[in-house]
């Protein structure tokens, strides 16, 4: 098989007949799972909850208030906690794919090549989807006191018209500050700040972050984009990254996994069905699943721009 335009016209890639190429549909499911997870940056900092269902299901996922402790006087019963739940509903109501044609007219070799090749890319897109939808929750954090909107530098950010300003070590400090009142758990690796390119760039001026001395021991690369600390925040660079609805103001996110969360009802499915009008083998990829903001005190946004 040899892989088609995206379009069904019959087009194929040049070679010879290739008759002993198979469909394996566990191969190309391990393959596109890889290329997804490792094209992933957002889901993999965010909790992220496997579930057997269907689509349309709602996860019930309950949020626990922190709790105090009670003095015990002597000769007195304990003090009974409320019970203080927030019911976090994610509906599985994300259903993506992506299919491509594959004709019998090919070389083997070539039709190898072209396999990894678009089930890298069917991962990628995968995966960029998935990405998309979680820092689209970016919009939903909020801005009530203290607020959880701030520039580039660390002042106060209007939510209704932010603005673009150049990330900072002051605008840093302000997003740690925001977790801590919000008693955010700061603990190494709980923390992180997701970044785009530009502000990348404003990260490299700051020598808390370049420089070994101030910093410590680098992280090892576990997660896509992953590529150093500042101030104990684990930092990671997506392409990926999302734009105010109002302004199209682009925004890093400094956050705790509890923030977000992704729920995946189908895990990536590979199935391929065999058109003999065109002589060619369809192969599609898809997945369901949905994301949810679970604590919108556990993220903040900070404005920043080109």
């Amino acid at each position: 098989m040899a892989w088609a335009d995206n379009a069904v016209d019959g087009t194929a890639l040049s070679g010879s007949t290739d008759s002993t190429h198979k469909f394996i549909p566990e191969i190309w499911r391990d393959e596109v799972i890889a290329a997804r997870e490792n094209n992933l940056v957002y889901a993999k900092f965010f909790r992220r909850i496997n579930h057997v269902g269907k689509k349309g299901d709602i996860i019930h996922l309950p949020t626990i208030s922190n709790v105090s402790a009670t003095a015990k006087a002597e000769s007195t019963v304990v003090t009974l906690v409320a019970a203080s739940e927030t019911d976090n509903q994610i509906p599985l109501d994300k259903h993506y794919e992506v299919s491509h044609l594959y004709e019998d007219f090919a070389m083997v070799q070539e039709a190898y090549q072209v396999r990894q090749e678009y089930t890298r890319k069917a991962g990628y897109a995968l995966a960029k989807q998935i990405d998309t939808d979680i820092n689209s929750l970016v919009e939903s954090i909020s801005n009530s006191s203290p607020d959880h909107w701030i520039e580039g530098d660390g002042t106060d950010a209007n939510k209704a018209a932010p603005a673009a300003v150049a990330l900072t070590k002051a605008g840093v400090i302000r997003a740690i500050e925001l977790l801590d009142i919000a008693d955010v758990p700061g603990n190494p690796g709980e923390r992180f700040l997701l970044i785009n390119p530009e502000s990348k760039a404003d990260l490299l001026a700051i020598d808390d972050f370049t420089l070994y001395s101030e910093f410590g021991q680098r992280p090892s690369p576990l997660k896509t984009g992953l590529w150093g600390s500042i101030m104990g925040v684990d930092v990671a660079m997506s392409n990926n990254h999302h734009a105010t609805t109002t302004n199209s103001i682009e925004c890093c996110v400094m956050g705790h996994a509890e923030a977000f969360a992704c729920a995946i009802q189908m895990d990536v499915r590979v199935q391929a069905d065999y058109h003999l009008d065109y002589l060619a083998t369809l192969v599609v990829s898809d997945v369901i699943y949905g994301v949810k903001i679970l604590r919108d005190d556990h993220a903040i946004c900070i404005t920043t721009g080109p």
